[in-house]
């Protein structure tokens, strides 16, 4: 998995979990989860947080997607 974020961050992209587990052949909901497990997000008031280590990785963009 961390192949993944050496992939994104060398290519200067971001993904949504469902693009970013279309890559690998999973949902949107077990990159989410694989992500939470990783510490790079976690679920607060039932929405996805970037963790100080996940922002290193990614960007939030809330309702609005870039």
């Amino acid at each position: 998995m961390f192949e993944l974020f050496s992939f994104v961050q060398s290519e200067n992209s971001y993904f949504l979990p469902t693009e970013l587990g279309k890559l690998y052949g999973i949902s949107g909901r077990e990159t989410n989860l694989l992500l939470e497990s990783f510490g790079f997000q976690e679920k607060l008031d039932g929405v996805w947080k970037l963790t100080n280590s996940g922002k290193e990785f990614g960007i939030e963009v809330g309702e609005k997607f870039p």
